[in-house]
């Protein structure tokens, strides 16, 4: 997907099934998306990839219950 400037991929704390993959340009990370209280704790770069953790997190497996 292209994404226009400060188009939001996901928010904190909302469950997400899905990996993104930075393929040009970069990305960046922030903590309460709103004003005042925005916080940009980093960037992701081309070639990043991010919600990995939050997918294998949720991953059921029912053979572990």
């Amino acid at each position: 997907m292209r994404l226009d400037e400060d188009e939001v991929v996901v928010k904190e704390g909302e469950l997400s099934r899905e990996v993104y993959v930075v393929l040009e340009g970069s990305a960046e990370v922030y903590v309460k998306w709103t004003l005042p209280d925005r916080t940009r704790v980093g960037t992701v770069s081309k070639g990043a990839i991010f919600g990995e953790i939050e997918l294998l997190a949720h991953i059921d497996h029912p053979e572990c219950e």
